[in-house]
């Protein structure tokens, strides 16, 4: 009897003890992002803004950044802005200068092709970023990470070969890449998830559960921000301060 009763109590003790199925999306209650709650899938979510009606699930592993604002339709942050170093350039790295969309246009989000002509407009030699390098990978990590930005758009895109593969507007290939190990089918990037038709590259802030601020394929009608980049080298011009 006494056996049985153990028996009868460990059998309780482990179903008490399950954790329900995890969802990719966040619970409304408390306790850990993604558990607890019904399983919902991108098409499902309703509403949202620039993230096309994902649901942010939570902080990424090893994070060292404040959480990402904006991927529920929020305004983007634009409080964390730097002075210009000079007209159109908020950061230069090995040469390179750099624009950060929101911080000129008071948090605008644009499909992949409008962020290509946002930067275009800025003068000859702007693109949005191609990265090229871990060090620049970095660089444009702790941009993306220390501005609360939820994602940007890179120049990365397979829309000018049938063979998906992946270039910057140079035509140049990618030969450094930080996929994500996770997405809406909790498989590695690129997945080409929706409707088998992400062709444009973005940089996601902690949009999955485990992810970080990594690579990802998406759809180019999506809106976001960006970062674009002038890869001529010059010498910044400090704009003149008054008062």
């Amino acid at each position: 009897m006494k056996v049985a009763v153990v028996l009868l109590s460990c059998l309780a003790f482990a179903a008490s003890s399950r954790r329900p199925y995890p969802s990719r999306y966040p619970s409304s209650g408390g306790g850990f992002p993604g558990r607890g709650s019904v399983i919902v899938f991108p098409d499902e979510v309703k509403g949202g803004g620039g993230s096309g009606g994902h649901v942010h699930p939570g902080v990424g592993v090893g994070n060292i950044y404040p959480p990402p604002v904006g991927h529920g339709g929020e305004p983007l942050v634009t409080s964390h802005c730097p002075r210009a170093i000079s007209k159109d350039v908020h950061g230069t790295f090995l040469g390179h200068n750099y624009h950060f969309s929101w911080c000129a246009d008071g948090g605008q989000r644009y499909t992949w092709e409008a962020a290509r002509d946002y930067c275009t407009r800025l003068g000859p030699g702007w693109y949005p970023v191609a990265i090229e390098s871990r060090d620049e990978d970095n660089y444009i990590i702790d941009i993306v990470g220390s501005h609360q930005s939820p994602w940007i758009w890179t120049g990365g895109n397979t829309l000018s070969n049938t063979n998906y593969v992946w270039q910057w507007l140079d035509g140049s290939s990618l030969i450094y890449t930080n996929w994500g190990q996770t997405g809406s089918l909790d498989r590695p990037q690129p997945d080409n998830a929706e409707n088998n038709n992400e062709r444009c590259l973005a940089i996601l802030n902690q949009f999955y559960a485990g992810d970080f601020i990594t690579f990802h394929d998406i759809g180019c009608h999506h809106t976001k921000p960006t970062i674009c980049e002038n890869s001529n080298v010059q010498v910044p011009v400090p704009v003149p301060q008054y008062g």
